[in-house]
């Protein structure tokens, strides 16, 4: 997704038609697996929406990204048991990171609308 960002195959919101298809190529060539387009577009409008949801956790007071670890940086480890109580979805950051966020800040970036 970062390449087709990079050769210019995305429109303001999402990928055009040349992105999609380069995308779904490039993986099934890789894989061996031969998904559909909208297995993709999904799978990018779920990424999206994990995407806000953790931009919105980093907007947090106390909280921050670790560039290096891949990791989410806190202030206070209360806060998390604070924030997951209202947003379940960020357990899983405080476990596992978000490994992905580096490359959805090139894919997504700026066409996240909040």
């Amino acid at each position: 997704m970062v390449d087709e960002v990079k050769k210019g195959n995305r429109t303001t919101s999402t990928f055009n038609k040349a992105g999609w298809t380069n995308i779904q190529r490039k993986f099934n060539k890789q894989t061996g697996c031969q998904y559909s387009m909208y297995k993709f577009k999904n799978r990018a409008f779920k990424l999206k929406k994990l995407y806000g949801s953790f931009k919105k956790l980093l907007n947090q007071t106390g909280f921050g990204w670790d560039n290096i670890n891949n990791r989410v940086i806190v202030d206070d480890e209360t806060l998390w048991e604070i924030h997951v109580k209202e947003h379940t979805e960020w357990a899983t950051f405080r476990k596992e990171g978000f490994p992905l966020y580096s490359q959805l800040c090139v894919v997504i970036g700026d066409t996240y609308a909040t």
